[in-house]
């Protein structure tokens, strides 16, 4: 009965990302995080249905979404959360995967001893996300170019070694201006 639980979770939450596919067909992404915080996440400069189907190479028919839900149903027991993302592009060219969701950021940008790495999504538009890299000193860690890269450098930055709290979040919140909605793990 678990088994087949965990199955239908699987199969929800790719339909689920399936259905929000008309909010951005920009690209498309998703991770896994577990409970030792490692994680698994694969991402495309193309909508989810190509990323579903992309296949991983000429000779590897294999896709990449097998490759993920073959890890998932492997690791199944430590998992603790999916995160899924359709991007319609605002800034930041959707070509690049830097630019793609789920954003991946190791702490180690900020500090080599920090061992976090922050993973997340978001949706809206970060105004002022030039103007916080520069002031913050974060335009010589940026990967990519899209405005969301702020929200988990920034979370890098003042979570440190430390273990998250949701004082970090409030802190890294008043600094954003625009519209966001967030989900890091």
């Amino acid at each position: 009965a678990k088994a087949i639980r965990l199955s239908a979770i699987r199969q929800i939450s790719v339909l689920a990302l399936i259905n929000t596919r008309d909010r951005g067909k920009d690209a498309a992404g998703a991770a896994l995080i577990d409970n030792e915080k490692t994680y698994c996440a694969i991402k495309y400069g193309k909508e989810i249905i190509d990323l579903i189907s992309a296949e991983k190479s000429k000779t590897n028919k294999q896709t990449w979404m097998e490759d993920f839900i073959t890890y998932w149903k492997d690791n199944a027991a430590k998992q603790r959360l999916f995160m899924g993302h359709c991007r319609a592009a605002t800034t930041g060219e959707e070509g690049d995967n830097k630019n793609n969701h789920p954003i991946i950021v190791p702490a180690k940008l900020h500090n080599e001893a920090w061992k976090h790495t922050f993973i997340g999504i978001h949706n809206g538009i970060i105004t002022n996300h030039s103007e916080l890299f520069k002031d913050e000193g974060l335009d010589e860690k940026r990967i990519g170019e899209v405005d969301s890269e702020i929200i988990f450098q920034l979370i890098a930055k003042e979570v440190g070694d430390s273990e998250p709290t949701i004082e970090h979040l409030k802190t890294v919140a008043a600094k954003l201006e625009g519209d966001f909605s967030i989900i890091a793990s």
